[in-house]
């Protein structure tokens, strides 16, 4: 069954990191960039050694698709915690008028040949 969770990843390192399971166990943490808000993160990574925590916007949150282990953890690799398709919510309606004829109009038009 798959897994679908909200994660970021380090700029630096690449580890991907579930939303919500802060702090981690190999010492990483995410933080609000706001307190109280959470449109904005602030990762404090391992890698860095925690001494300066990189902004991620919230649009760089993506949904991704979590194996057993990493799900466990909290982070993990690419090829532990895969990106899914990351489409605008506003793009997600679909335009099927080309799947339909399209009514043609019975009504005669004045002044037309």
């Amino acid at each position: 069954m798959a897994r679908i969770r909200h994660c970021v990843e380090c700029p630096s390192c690449r580890t991907r990191y579930l939303l919500s399971f802060s702090p981690y166990r190999n010492g990483s943490r995410l933080v609000a960039a706001v307190p109280g808000a959470w449109d904005d993160y602030i990762l404090y990574c391992s890698c860095s050694r925690g001494t300066v925590g990189g902004r991620i916007p919230s649009h760089e949150v993506r949904r991704c698709d979590v194996a057993r282990e990493a799900y466990r953890r909290g982070y993990g690799t690419a090829k532990e915690i895969l990106l899914l398709d990351q489409r605008p919510q506003d793009n997600l309606a679909l335009d099927l008028s080309p799947y339909f004829d399209q009514p043609k109009s019975t009504v005669k038009r004045r002044n037309s040949p």
